[in-house]
């Protein structure tokens, strides 16, 4: 399973758009996909019908849990961990912690990792806890810029986190889905 997170410190640039988007793209090309809410605002959660507080979440990863309890099913045919407002503590309460960034890493190593091709992360429009530790268990980012306002140095930490990937067949069926799903405005990483 690769890990993709869908990242950019703004509001309203696509972020939920691109991973609901690109992950039923994926689903239609045969890819069996986990999508993880992990914006308190639910965007993708209620997009997917998915019915959550964010509470259940918060608590598998600081009681160092199972994630798979947490996955339903959606009509989309993309399996779903929700999310919602109660996920804002997320930050509060694992800020404190040792390590705090590397809980989502660790809940996702314990998923099966045969049971989906991709685990999209549709991360929150900041910069907090909850992003760094998206990007820290991700394989990849995807960053949307618009291109009016791109802001370039979001870009560059982007390219660093991206430099480790090297050529690898799925980044370039990632690359292919994400270009068919929204045409220009996917740059190679």
């Amino acid at each position: 399973m690769k890990t993709v997170a869908v990242v950019n410190h703004k509001g309203g640039v696509g972020k939920t758009t691109t991973a609901v988007c690109l992950s039923g793209a994926l689903v239609k090309r045969g890819k069996r996909i986990l999508l993880l809410d992990l914006d308190p605002q639910a965007s993708a959660s209620k997009w997917l019908e998915g019915d959550d507080t964010g509470r259940a979440l918060v608590d598998t990863l600081l009681d160092d849990s199972d994630l798979l309890p947490l996955v339903c099913q959606t009509p989309s045919g993309i399996d779903l961990i929700p999310c919602g407002v109660q996920f804002a503590g997320f930050d509060r309460d694992a800020g404190g912690e040792p390590g705090g960034e590397f809980f989502l890493r660790q809940a996702i190593e314990r998923l099966p990792a045969d049971a989906w091709d991709f685990l999209l992360l549709d991360c929150p429009p900041s910069l907090n806890l909850t992003s760094v530790s998206a990007l820290v268990a991700a394989d990849v980012m995807l960053g949307r810029f618009p291109k009016k306002n791109f802001p370039h140095q979001a870009v560059e930490a982007g390219r660093i986190r991206i430099s480790h990937l090297g050529n690898s067949g799925w980044r370039s069926s990632l690359l292919s889905t994400a270009r068919i799903a929204f045409l220009p405005s996917v740059m190679p990483f």
